[in-house]
């Protein structure tokens, strides 16, 4: 697992398709694929720069659900709208332990991400069903 965790460093490719490896990638520890969903002009609006927080945040969000959540799906949703990306990774593990506090390497890694590129980064319980729901939003590259 230590070894997933290495930083990710977006390729000259599509940032789409870098994802979908990422995604790959993790299914080995996983034990299961990721859907990964996209809307909108992913490719346009991520930058070099950019696409290597986006990615090391998607892995890093994969490798927390494969070490805690104990889920057997996990979905990986990449949105552009309003000049803003946002990632959400559900899963449909056990869930986020609400009385323990939230400062593992990983969160603290996604959410210093989030803050030094002016977004946002939650985590909590998935709004549907069973499982964690983790969402960080950035603005997109100008």
């Amino acid at each position: 697992v230590i070894f997933e965790l290495q930083p990710v460093t977006a390729s000259e490719q599509s940032v789409r398709r870098d994802l979908l490896a990422v995604a790959a990638e993790q299914a080995r520890v996983l034990g299961f694929e990721p859907v990964v969903r996209f809307d909108g002009p992913v490719d346009a609006a991520v930058d070099d720069k950019l696409a290597d927080d986006l990615l090391n945040t998607v892995r890093e969000a994969l490798t927390n659900v494969a070490r805690h959540a104990q889920a057997t799906r996990a979905t990986v949703e990449i949105s552009v709208k309003d000049e803003q990306i946002e990632v959400v990774v559900i899963d449909d593990g056990v869930g986020i332990d609400e009385s323990r506090p939230h400062g593992g390497r990983g969160l603290r890694n996604m959410r210093e991400r989030a803050e030094r590129l002016g977004g946002t980064f939650h985590i909590g319980p998935a709004v549907t069903g069973s499982g964690t729901q983790v969402t960080w939003r950035v603005p997109a590259a100008s």
